[in-house]
């Protein structure tokens, strides 16, 4: 008996010490201007038709009117992917080929939150509004042949640093220090009992210089392979091609006294994006069709005296995408129709928008976006509206495996 709780035992701790010696973590640079449903609700999206994104762990993004270049960004987003925060470890590149919906929905599935800044037309007084929202992917398209090979070609280097560990591992065990340490821990073991506290410090020993020695030779033996791979790493850009479907929605409240003790309700909605995805140096078709219940102004009404209380809007749009062959820069010319619903006495209005994405960075990107908006609020002089949008991506690593 005691000899098979050995054996377990020696087990457990081959196994925690084969652990770092298996796949290789790689960052990669998956920030592809991921729509954030807290920024739709608030207003402030780069834009509103946006199609599905790989995952890091965390969005920030970072808003400012090009009339305010000169302050503080005034408009604030956190998007958290649930599935990459609790499994950062376990959720794989090649996880993310995925295109089954059992697979994809908890992989997609993101939490939204923003804050925005307002100025009171009537008081002249600053308030803010918070949203909280989701979105989820219901279908996305699988990697084109081009994403296929060069995952391949990481694949093959990461087959080849694992064959190298096992070596190195069987190396370091013949090692007279390894092997005074694991001779220790065994008659430890058999003085005192598994459970003991001297055998649980013999253990602990025994893993600890264990891994010294072999990340020590790894780093060694290992260093043209681990450069390869981060090399491939730097070039990879996932790239999809077909269709995809992608469902958000949410819901913000005001804070007019900000105070946190008097809120008011402010919108609410729900939205479908889909679209066909083109790829690389390709252009994209995207769609949209939205849903807004008392949004906080009432874009369709030009005339602005019309009640806000109780109104429903629907909004229907298109987007023509075209991301370059490196994936860093991506161009797009955005409609959107809108119409009320309850309020027939209300003309429908148009939002046309321009927008410019640029990757500044590994998971960073700015973006800048010109155009109309539905009845030119956010720019008194004129039915202009422009910002600047800068979007940082955390939790980029992924294992590779075949």
């Amino acid at each position: 008996m005691k000899y098979g709780m050995f054996l377990f035992s020696l087990l457990l701790s081959n196994q925690q010490i084969f652990a770092q010696t298996g796949n290789t973590d790689v960052k990669l640079d998956l920030l592809k201007q991921p729509s954030s449903p807290a920024a739709h609700l608030l207003n402030f999206a780069p834009n509103s038709i946006e199609k599905p994104t790989d995952l890091t762990a965390v969005w920030f993004s970072f808003n400012n009117a090009t009339g305010k270049l000169t302050q503080l960004p005034n408009s604030y987003a956190l998007d958290l992917s649930p599935a990459v925060l609790s499994k950062s470890k376990l959720l794989s590149l090649k996880s993310l080929q995925a295109t089954a919906l059992k697979d994809i929905l908890w992989q997609t599935f993101v939490i939204s939150t923003g804050i925005k800044q307002f100025d009171d037309t009537v008081t002249k007084k600053s308030y803010y509004k918070t949203a909280l929202g989701f979105k989820v992917t219901l279908a996305r398209p699988a990697w084109s042949e081009a994403t296929l090979t060069k995952f391949n070609e990481l694949s093959v280097i990461q087959e080849s640093i694992t064959n190298s560990n096992i070596t190195i591992r069987k190396e370091v065990t013949k090692d007279s220090t390894i092997k005074n340490l694991d001779r220790k821990r065994r008659d430890v073991l058999a003085q005192y009992g598994q459970q003991s506290a001297e055998y649980a410090a013999a253990q602990q020993q025994y893993i600890s210089q264990f891994s010294i020695a072999f990340a020590k030779l790894s780093a060694e033996q290992n260093a043209e392979l681990k450069a390869a791979i981060r090399k491939k790493a730097e070039g990879f850009a996932i790239e999809r091609v077909g269709w995809y479907a992608e469902l958000a929605g949410g819901f913000s409240a005001a804070f007019p006294t900000n105070s946190f003790t008097y809120s008011t309700a402010d919108r609410s909605g729900a939205w479908l994006t889909g679209g066909y995805d083109g790829g690389f140096n390709k252009i994209s078709f995207l769609g949209i069709a939205r849903y807004l219940y008392q949004p906080e102004t009432l874009f369709a009404d030009s005339t602005g005296k019309l009640p806000t209380n109780k109104i429903s809007t629907f909004d229907a749009g298109t987007r023509l995408l075209y991301v370059s062959g490196d994936s860093k820069l991506n161009i797009s010319f955005e409609s959107i129709y809108r119409s009320v619903l309850n309020k027939s006495i209300v003309n429908p209005s148009w939002r046309v928008l321009f927008s410019a994405a640029y990757s500044v960075g590994a998971n960073q990107q700015l973006t800048f976006s010109f155009g109309r908006d539905f009845d030119g609020t956010l720019e008194k002089s004129g039915n202009l509206i422009a910002g600047l949008n800068f979007i940082v991506g955390l939790g980029g690593d992924k294992t590779v495996e075949k």
